[in-house]
């Protein structure tokens, strides 16, 4: 599988290398290479995945570890068990 995904991104690239106009933030690209556009844009999007899973993973685990918390002083306030 991911050697299909692979060769298609590859094939993709490659059918795209005519020069584009790239407008963003203000800064005006007449003719960026439209390969390296769509690689930047791969790169950029697998970083920001990862950063995003990490970020979704710590904010679970937190999430977790604060019930936890909350269920141990109900059960603490609710006194010994008779």
């Amino acid at each position: 599988m991911l050697v299909l995904v692979t060769g298609l991104i590859v094939v993709f690239v490659a059918s795209n290398t005519d020069p584009i106009k790239v407008a963003f933030a203000g800064f005006d690209w007449d003719s960026a290479p439209g390969w390296l556009v769509i690689v930047a844009t791969l790169v950029v999007g697998a970083i920001g995945s990862r950063l995003l899973g990490w970020v979704w993973r710590v904010w679970r685990r937190r999430r977790r570890r604060l019930a936890d918390e909350l269920d141990a002083l109900r059960r603490h306030a609710a006194g010994p068990e008779a």
